[in-house]
């Protein structure tokens, strides 16, 4: 990723890059609107796609060695995002936290979406936050048997990682970062 700073020192920009290590090529994938590492960014195991978080969705590319073309967007709810996904063992699986916000009214819900990398849509709610919780990270260990996501809460404020056993959240760690990593 490259990134253009301000005079202060802020970054003002990212760009996106992917270099085929076997010839030297790089290509500009363009504007990067994810965090300024790599909890937006993820590989299938194949190598052969890449997801990147593009606004308030998700955007697949299909990669071969001599082009990088978008394929596809994960279909997003108006006045929801999606974060931090993350290719799952099935070939055309792929998870991510979709945060809808709410309003005055009503509180907001976050929720890990299990989507169809080929035709964008939702096939499955893997996990829903607990109230007044949203997820802030997302990890899928090699197996892909194992999901661990980082729970935030605003009242009171803490961060912990939980890891979802048969469809429930139990927590792994209290006082966590809040990003998941296996």
């Amino acid at each position: 990723m490259g990134v253009t700073c301000g005079p202060t020192g802020s970054t003002t920009s990212s760009t996106l890059y992917i270099t085929n290590l076997a010839t030297g090529v790089r290509t500009d994938l363009g504007a990067f609107s994810g965090q300024h590492s790599d909890e937006e960014i993820s590989w299938n195991s194949d190598g052969t796609r890449l997801a990147v978080k593009s606004g308030a969705t998700v955007a697949i590319f299909e990669t071969n060695p001599s082009s990088l073309k978008q394929v596809e967007l994960l279909v997003v709810t108006s006045g929801c995002t999606l974060a931090s996904p993350t290719f799952l063992s099935q070939p055309n699986e792929i998870a991510a936290i979709r945060t809808c916000y709410g309003t005055a009214r009503t509180s907001g819900t976050s929720q890990i979406l299990v989507f169809n990398a080929a035709t964008g849509k939702p096939t499955a709610v893997v996990a829903s936050a607990p109230h007044g919780a949203s997820f802030q990270g997302i990890s899928v260990d090699a197996s892909g048997q194992h999901i661990l996501l980082g729970v935030v809460t605003s009242f009171p404020p803490t961060a912990q990682n939980m890891q979802l056993e048969k469809e429930r959240l139990v927590t792994v760690s209290q006082h966590a970062p809040t990003d998941a990593e296996w």
